[in-house]
This record gives structure tokens, sequence and C-alpha cells, in this order.
């Protein structure tokens, strides 16, 4: 954890406990790292005070951060592709106000994969926040989405493998505590009965299909944007759009307000999406400043509805009749 190695570090004025509170407070959507204008340390270490004024330099030489993300010797400094002074992460999310909490559809085989990906995200978190803060960032940074580096790819200064490889990494990487259970908990509701359908093996293929394809469109309404992103979220998307074809009707036992309301699945799914929908299109023509990844949402979303639907169905119903 941040600071752990000086108690220090978590007196109320120390910039890093600012980051890793405001890291924590995130709930669902793909998070964005981003450059900051408020003096919470930056990507490499700089020792930036809250408000100051001192410039972020623009690049730096360190040679081990290179060799690490870029596997070159030069003595160059990095580009300002690979450097983001600051994390930044929005707290926008769906309302506390109206939390699904599980699906009254139980699941007819047992699901290992679903649970599989819970696991795998859980132990990439646990890893990433023992790392020491330098190496975390430069480990996050190395492994999420950054849509510039498609171009430098085609321009023929990156490798395929740092250029697109990170569209699977960044499906594994949380910015904080309730980022990761935000994301699990939706991943453990919509899952299960997704896996039923598609079959293991099959399934885990949706799953990646959808977050690379909610990545690829996230990249292209941000071309040039050097603000990499990272979360599950494009992939669950994806397993939401595939319940909401196969399970329109199965009730989602919901937390509003201090009630729990049992609300078809439909209502939910179709509400969240138009939210993603139309703040992505509120998003359209601004300067990427991180946040949310709407985009992602929306593709990971619609990628899932359309295999889903290419999907031949079997004979048999997998969705009870509710009236």
């Amino acid at each position: 954890m941040l600071g752990a190695k000086n108690p220090r570090n978590f007196l109320p004025d120390d910039p890093r406990l600012w980051l890793f509170l405001r890291a924590t407070f995130s709930f669902f959507p793909i998070r964005h790292i981003t450059r900051n204008s408020v003096g919470i340390p930056n990507m490499l270490g700089f020792p930036k005070k809250m408000g100051s004024a001192a410039p972020v330099p623009d690049s730096v030489n360190l040679t081990a951060l290179r060799s690490r993300i870029m596997g070159r010797s030069s003595a160059a400094p990095l580009p300002r592709l690979f450097i983001c002074p600051a994390f930044r992460y929005s707290p926008r999310g769906p309302s506390g106000m109206f939390i699904p909490l599980k699906d009254l559809n139980p699941h007819r085989t047992f699901p290992v994969v679903n649970i599989a990906l819970i696991l795998a995200n859980v132990a990439v978190f646990l890893y990433q926040i023992t790392l020491p803060p330098r190496a975390e960032q430069a480990f996050v940074l190395a492994n999420s989405t950054v849509p510039a580096r498609f171009l430098s790819f085609l321009s023929g200064h990156l490798g395929f493998e740092t250029a697109f490889l990170p569209l699977i990494t960044s499906m594994f990487l949380h910015s904080g505590f309730l980022h990761i259970a935000g994301n699990m908990l939706f991943l453990w509701i919509f899952g299960d009965n997704v896996e039923d359908f598609f079959g293991h093996v099959p399934y885990l293929l949706f799953y990646l299909v959808c977050g690379i394809g909610a990545g690829l469109l996230q990249a292209l309404f941000n071309l040039h944007s050097t603000i990499p992103a990272l979360g599950a979220s494009g992939a669950i998307s994806g397993v939401m759009g595939a319940y909401l074809i196969l399970y329109p009707r199965e009730r989602i036992l919901t937390l509003v307000f201090i009630f729990l309301v049992p609300i078809p699945a439909v209502f939910i799914l179709v509400y969240w999406f138009v939210l993603q929908f139309f703040s992505g299109v509120s998003s359209l023509g601004g300067t990427a400043t991180g946040g949310v990844a709407w985009w992602a949402h929306v593709g990971g979303f619609v990628a899932g509805m359309l295999i889903t639907l290419a999907v031949p169905k079997p004979g048999r119903s997998y969705e009870r009749n509710h009236f």
C-alpha cells in the first residue's frame, strides 16, 4: 500500500494519502490515469506538494523504466507518450442508492471460468498494491491501454506487443478497492448464467473478445490520447449485454435506497446502457482528461449483444417465464 514503509506518509497532508483515497473512491467503470493540475505525486515520483505551481516535466531520463516499457537502451529521454504525471480517478459511477446485489436466476453448471476470472483480477490487484509506488506506477502504465500507442505502431515506432497486448492485460488492472469490488460484483451477478449459455471455454473467449472490442472502440474515439485506460468493465459490459439478450425478464435483487427490490434485468441493463451512451456522446468534442471510459462500456455492451445474437440457440429455453 502507498506509504506503508513510512508512518509519516499517512499524515493528512501527505499527497500520497490523498491519491490513495481518491483511487479507492471509485466504482465499476474503467478508470483513466491522467495529468492533474493539482500537485499530487506524478507518475515518476517528482516531489510536488498539493497546490504547487511547479511545472511537470514532459520527459525524464529513466533508463530502467525505458527498458521495461519500450525495450530501448539509448540514453534519450522517454517520450511523453509513456509519461503520465499523475493519477486521477473519477468518482462517477452508478448511484449508491441503486445497487444490484444478485440475480434470482440460479446457474445450471458450476461457473468455473467466471470464478477464475474473479480470482485472477483479485490476485493481480493484490500484487499491484504490494509493489513499491514507483514500481506499481510503472507496472500499471506498461500494462494499460494507451490509444496513441496504436498510431506509434502504425508508424513503425512501437512493436505489436507493446501496442496491442495491453488490450488484454489492462482488463486485469484496477485503480482501487471499490473499483475492483464494483467490477467483480457485476461479474459475479451476470457472469455465471452467461457462462451457462456459452460453455466454459467459449465463455472465456467471449469475455476476452468483448474486452478487446471495448478497448478498441475507446481508442477509436480518443485516437491521439496518451491517457492510459484500465479496468475489467469493458469485458463485463459485454457480459451484461449478453445477459440482456438471454435473460431480460429475470429478476435482479437491487438495493434501492434502503429497500431490496427485485427488478427485471431489462430495466437495469437498458437504463445503465443509456446512461453510458449519452455520457459518451456528451464527451465528444472535448479534450480527453481522464475519468470514465464511456465508449469502452458502450463497445463492450454492444459486442456482447451481437455475439450472443449470432450464436445458435439450443433447443431448450434459457429463461424462465415471468409475467
